[in-house]
């Protein structure tokens, strides 16, 4: 992921394209909403979807979990500085991030 400031808010460029971008950001607003037994419920229905961005209310009607803040969160500028947290987070991994996906415990 790149990322460029215009002005105009934050902007990603990841290596899948757009569609990975948005994915991130609603994956980075879920985690940031919900307590770890609502994120693995909600996460497990999205990344199982052909299209995270249409999965979001079906995910939520399945799991019982309210995507209401999920929605405003990635679609506004709040997604995308919480993704730019995300990877700050992750250039200061020690030891470095050198494969993906990585799993840390209690960072």
């Amino acid at each position: 992921v790149t990322t460029s400031d215009d002005g105009k808010g934050i902007e990603f460029e990841c290596q899948n394209g757009p569609l990975e971008c948005t994915g991130n950001k609603i994956l980075s607003c879920v985690v940031e909403y919900f307590e770890t037994d609502l994120q693995i419920k909600l996460l497990t229905c999205l990344m199982s979807s052909p299209s995270i961005q249409n999965a979001i209310k079906e995910c939520g009607r399945k799991t019982g979990v309210p995507v209401s803040a999920v929605e405003e969160c990635y679609t506004s500028g709040e997604g995308s500085l919480i993704l730019y947290q995300n990877g700050l987070r992750t250039l200061k991994l020690d030891p470095e991030l050198f494969f993906v996906p990585t799993v840390t415990v209690n960072k």
